[in-house]
């Protein structure tokens, strides 16, 4: 029970006044045998609770500075002990199941108060414990229960006295919350006497009303009518609510409108408009920022209430440092929430339509379900220059780039595209008439301050940033991909492959230059009858014969204003961010990404964030510089287990670690690294999850295993003639093979084979699966951890003593 109870402390916890850390709370086996000893003995009243575990910490913090130092003046804020909050918790969860079977708890709360004590501290300095014989511990979850137990007799007594509201069949005439109370009755007899009723009781157990914050109203026929409020026993008196209302459990309760607006206008909220105030800062504020926000071109039309649904915001974004150009631009459009919405409804329609008739190209990977349209891509495009390099064979193959691809689509051709595919008229209708919408407005910085033009509407664009869009821009490059695909091409895996496209960025092959050069004519005009034109400068061609590139090769002349370049024999091209050459440069990517993973390290570890961000900074943010190539890319792992030592290195260095705690020494890289040699400790608890006792980040060559695993999970489940070219090639390969490595893996933990539902979609079998293998190697690393001499007595400890009460 104390262990399943300290599970739920979390680990960044505050600790009480004796300084126990959460975790140590959850790992510390010997205190929850400790802890364990101490419930027995309550249970069976031989002693008492120690004083360590039941003295704590109260401030008294000033609620009003004008009001002075009075004793009314001050809210007491106590800090039990972490250990104190575990064992209440624990009773507090057995009351609430077993409060009324169960007599034995009751002994708990007689045998804790009489060593309740707290600290009298001032200037800093602690004075003297003194022993408290009244009140109630704050901050544990069993004192709060503690205190209803204690209100319950009022309770019961308040639900007898017949007075009170009718509501429907039933009659109201309290509402309790803690110490806050709110009692109703038809007239001011039955507020009297139940008022009367709460004093009597409060008497007997101990509690005064705060007359200073109670106040009576009467109401008739739904207006505030004046009260001279009820006289106690005592000769106090619970005067009239004011003109300023009152505050119950947060909520204002007030009927005048007028004293309402002020006592708003009055707080530290900026109000509305109509709000009162002597001063009338916040008045002017509240019609400042009204208009500030009327004024937003995003935002704004929800106060407008005129603006139209696509109303959107974007902004230019330099693609490289130099000189204003439209070319050195990236539009980066903010849409709507509401226009999103629209959109991912038509797309839908359009979806089931593409479907149902299979009229999208299987080539084109880019904005369709359940496919991984950038990996399959670049798998297909690897196993391509695998193949021709292996059997020395000619080939020839062009990288194309579509210029400002969103910004130059034909509103017209779009239409005419979706005609030609026999779209639903409403379907039709829909995208016309949102063409006819999408417009801007250029706002420029000037001396008198931003000027912005008339609207202009667009004849040509696509918005970016919502579900829509992206398919019909490859509707728009469906019958160019459909024209690729009747070309006469080589079959370099025992199947024709004629191009690989995810949206605008594509691959074409050929078996000679001249089919080369005439598949690059027919997509040039083809591009220009849709509205679209190729980027020269992201287009190369390259020329390989017998495995090998040609050298002193001449580009390729699609028409008298456009050459394509050939690629150079020592340059790289990115296609769908991996670099290539005659064939993909799985070193070269590895260094780039490596690179930019150490760099983002060293921003987040000399950052003045707290460990546990930075942890997930480091997973989340640089990890993913590398998560992307890994899935096409044959990596070894000496080189992944170089990465994790120069990461480990960057946490040493950054004092994210203890020196101690890790195994680091000098690559063959020639990198020098003083003072952090040789210094042999436990690794494996950086990779444990946190709640586990570990620090959480997650290892390199880990993450590229996972990858592996469900990449040939991908493979061997995914339907399609190329995807299985893929596989049965890789099946084939002596080394670095996809499936080879991957059963290899699979051998390191016990693990079985993953049985892919058909009810759920890819993304749902894929986060299962990788949830399956994280689920496999954890006993294995915490086995690791155990195993160590030094480090591994905690996790040891705890094994034992779980069994041992099991």
């Amino acid at each position: 029970m104390v262990t399943a109870r300290s599970k739920k402390i979390p680990n960044w916890k505050a600790p009480g006044p004796d300084g126990v850390q959460g975790n140590w709370i959850k790992n510390l086996t010997a205190l929850h045998e400790r802890m364990a000893d101490h419930m027995n003995d309550l249970i069976n009243n031989r002693v008492t609770i120690p004083v360590w575990m039941t003295t704590g910490r109260t401030v008294l913090c000033q609620k009003d500075q004008e009001r002075g130092s009075t004793v009314d003046n001050y809210r007491p804020i106590s800090c039990p002990p972490l250990a104190w909050k575990l064992m209440t918790g624990i009773i507090a969860d057995s009351m609430y199941e077993f409060f009324v079977e169960n007599d034995a708890l009751a002994v708990e709360p007689k045998q804790s108060m009489v060593n309740w004590k707290t600290e009298l501290a001032s200037c800093g300095e602690m004075l003297r414990l003194i022993d408290t014989r009244r009140g109630i511990f704050q901050g544990d979850s069993l004192s709060p229960l503690i205190f209803a137990v204690c209100m319950v007799p009022l309770t019961k007594i308040l639900q007898n006295v017949k007075a009170g509201y009718t509501l429907g069949e039933g009659r109201i005439n309290h509402l309790f919350f803690m110490d806050d109370l709110k009692v109703y009755g038809k007239n001011k007899a039955q507020i009297e006497s139940l008022v009367s009723t709460v004093q009597l009781i409060s008497q007997d157990i101990g509690i005064e009303f705060g007359i200073k914050k109670s106040s009576v109203e009467a109401l008739k026929r739904e207006k505030l009518c004046k009260s001279e409020g009820i006289k106690l026993i005592n000769r106090q008196a619970i005067k009239e609510v004011d003109d300023e209302g009152y505050k119950y459990l947060g909520i204002l309760e007030l009927d005048n409108e007028e004293a309402l607006l002020k006592k708003v206008g009055d707080s530290n909220v900026v109000s509305i408009s109509e709000a009162v105030d002597p001063k009338d800062y916040k008045v002017n504020k509240a019609k400042e920022t009204e208009n500030e926000w009327k004024q937003k071109r995003m935002h704004g039309h929800y106060v407008r209430e005129k603006e139209e649904l696509w109303e959107q915001k974007g902004t230019g974004v330099p693609l490289e440092p130099g000189p204003f150009t439209s070319e050195n631009q990236r539009p980066i459009t903010c849409l709507n929430t509401g226009y999103k919405l629209f959109t991912s409804f038509t797309l839908i329609s359009i979806e089931k339509h593409l479907e149902l008739n299979k009229l999208m190209e299987g080539q084109q990977r880019g904005a369709r379900n359940n496919c991984s349209g950038t990996v399959d891509n670049l798998l297909i495009d690897r196993t391509v220059a695998l193949d021709f390099c292996r059997r020395k064979r000619n080939q020839s193959a062009a990288w194309i780039e579509v210029r400002k691809a969103y910004d130059t689509v034909d509103h017209r051709y779009l239409v005419e595209v979706l005609e030609m595919d026999q779209f639903p008229n409403w379907l039709i209708a829909t995208t016309k008439n949102l063409c006819s919408y999408w417009n801007t407005r250029v706002t420029t910085p000037t001396k008198n301050g931003n000027e912005t033009s008339k609207t202009i509407c667009f004849e040509r664009e696509l918005p970016q940033g919502d579900a829509l869009c992206p398919r019909l821009f490859t509707l728009c490059l469906n019958p160019l991909a459909w024209k690729l695909a009747a070309t006469e091409i080589s079959k370099p895996i025992n199947a024709k492959i004629t191009d690989v496209l995810y949206i605008d960025d594509f691959k074409v092959y050929a078996q000679s230059e001249n089919k080369l050069s005439c598949v690059l004519k027919d997509t040039h005009s083809c591009m220009n009858h849709f509205g679209l034109q190729l980027n020269p400068k992201k287009c190369n061609v390259i020329f390989v014969k017998r495995g090998e590139m040609k050298g002193e090769i001449s580009g390729i002349k699609v028409s008298d204003t456009v050459v394509v370049q050939p690629l150079e024999e020592d340059s790289k091209y990115k296609f769908l961010g991996i670099l290539e050459n005659v064939r993909q440069e799985e070193g070269r990517t590895l260094e780039c990404a490596e690179k930019t993973y150490l760099k983002r390290l060293s921003v987040i570890w000399s950052s003045p964030l707290s460990d546990a961000n930075r942890v997930v900074a480091s997973n989340q943010y640089a990890l993913a510089v590398l998560k992307y190539p890994m899935w096409t890319q044959h990596w070894q792992l000496t080189e992944l287990r170089g990465i994790d030592r120069e990461a480990r290195i960057i946490m040493l260095r950054n004092e994210g670690k203890h020196p101690a705690s890790s195994t680091l020494y000098c690559t063959c890289h020639e990198r020098k690294v003083d003072n952090y040699k040789n210094e042999k400790s436990d690794v494996e608890r950086l990779y444990i999850p946190r709640k586990d006792g570990g620090r959480g980040l997650i290892k390199v060559e880990t993450a590229f295993k996972i990858a592996t695993i469900m990449l040939d999970h991908y493979l061997k489940n995914k339907d399609g003639q190329y995807t299985k070219q893929v596989l049965e090639h890789e099946r084939s390969k002596a080394e670095n093979s996809i499936t080879k490595n991957a059963s290899k893996f699979k051998r390191e933990v016990p693990m079985s084979e993953f049985e892919k539902k058909e009810d759920k979609s890819a993304s749902e079998n894929a986060k299962a699966l990788k949830n399956m293998i994280k689920s496999k190697m954890k006993p294995v690393k915490e086995e690791k951890w155990k195993n160590k001499a030094l480090h591994g007595q905690d996790p040891r400890e705890a094994s034992c003593w779980h069994s041992h009460h099991q």
